[in-house]
């Protein structure tokens, strides 16, 4: 959600953590329509999330850990995450604030008031969660796009890392990891579950999800555990066991916290091995972005629309179908609006950058003369 669904800032490429998460994007959005009526065929697509965590540490670290050692300014590191961010995370909260507005004109009494709804989407645009709690959408940070929660968390984790955990030693990263997971353990067994973080009531469980989760991923390459485990024929095992693992009809909460701190760690690894990707895998890279950003409105407006016009109808078909026009959507989204607004952000930032340096240059030269 997250450095994990983009290409790799370095000449070096992992193809199959592309591809990984792509499919782990998919996975998500079939998890959401289950929501609104249609059979749960990914039962534990919700720890997908955790899993772009862990490949949002790794995939950070390899881009960025030598940049910082060597210099770079945080606030320009930040300036990139957010370059990088922002762009979907402001679509996809438009989006959002059209189903709240459209769900209050099809069914006042189950939503907030408007004025919530208006409020909560300014502030969620901002990367913000919501701050109040809403007679019908509760604690939930951001209520009309769920899964921009774990991107306010990934900024966090972001800065947490490059101010301190990028000097942190080995010993030390271990232990917050461990930490964190068995903390994390805790708080799931007492909640019934490894769904945390959304909304206001498991908000500290949402940091304890995110520093394991990132944490973990930049533990793995920092330890450089991926080369020495992973090949081409180990690496061709790690789709499928994602895919198994988030898929199977399992519901105890210890078999989601087995996923999320043994099974998903070692498909990462499994999965990291680097090689150049094919167009298809660079292209599920690219692309797993905006659809997580995009596909929730398009699930739930289907769902309500399905709902209202034809109740006593099966609407699975149309909610699936949505599923497609999400990932097409996101295509539209990648092409005509994320990648050009972020090349031009990235060139008046940088234009904006080389002036404030080249600026005491100039003024220095001007006093010698």
């Amino acid at each position: 959600m997250v450095e994990a669904m983009t290409t790799g800032l370095t000449p070096e490429r992992y193809g199959v953590l592309d591809r990984l998460r792509g499919v782990a994007a998919l996975l998500v959005a079939l998890y959401h329509c289950a929501r609104v009526g249609t059979p749960q065929l990914v039962p534990s697509g919700f720890l997908a999330v955790d899993f772009f965590f862990m490949l949002s540490g790794f995939v950070i670290a390899h881009a960025y850990q030598h940049r910082l050692e060597k210099g770079m300014p945080l606030g320009w590191f930040m300036v990139l995450r957010l370059v990088r961010l922002m762009p979907v995370v402001v679509i996809a909260s438009a989006m959002g604030a059209v189903y709240l507005i459209l769900r209050w004109l099809a069914s006042p009494e189950d939503s907030d008031p408007l004025w919530m709804i208006a409020g909560s989407s300014v502030i969620n645009a901002a990367l913000l969660p919501k701050p109040w709690i809403g007679p019908v959408s509760g604690g939930a940070l951001f209520p009309g796009n769920g899964p921009l929660w774990s991107l306010f968390f990934e900024v966090i984790i972001n800065a947490v890392w490059a101010i301190w955990l990028i000097r942190a030693r080995v010993a030390v990263l271990a232990v917050l990891v461990g930490t964190a997971a068995i903390i994390f353990g805790a708080i799931s067994v007492a909640s019934g579950t490894t769904s945390i973080g959304w909304e206001w009531a498991s908000f500290v469980g949402g940091l304890v999800r995110v520093t394991f989760g990132f944490g973990l991923g930049v533990l793995i390459y920092r330890l450089g555990l991926a080369p020495k485990i992973t090949s081409r024929w180990t690496s061709l095992l790690a789709l499928p066991a994602l895919v198994a693992a988030l898929m199977l009809p399992v519901q105890s909460v210890w078999w989601q916290i087995g996923l999320v701190l043994i099974v998903l760690p070692a498909i990462l690894i499994a999965g990291a091995v680097n090689i150049g990707p094919s167009r298809v895998d660079e292209y599920l890279g690219r692309l797993s972005y905006p659809l997580y950003g995009v596909h929730v409105p398009i699930i739930f407006v289907s769902g309500g629309t399905v709902s209202i016009i034809a109740p006593s109808y099966d609407g699975a078909p149309l909610i699936f179908l949505s599923v497609a026009f999400s990932v097409l959507f996101a295509a539209i989204v990648l092409k005509l609006y994320d990648e050009p607004l972020r090349a031009f952000l990235m060139d008046k930032v940088r234009a904006r950058r080389d002036s404030r340096v080249a600026a005491p240059t100039s003024e220095a030269a001007a006093r010698v003369s």
